[in-house]
């Protein structure tokens, strides 16, 4: 279980843009 940070996280195009 992940927290709702990395949840967030995976939702918006941050990681994409990492």
């Amino acid at each position: 279980y992940l927290p709702p940070e990395c949840f967030e996280l995976n939702r918006t195009p941050l990681i994409s843009s990492k």
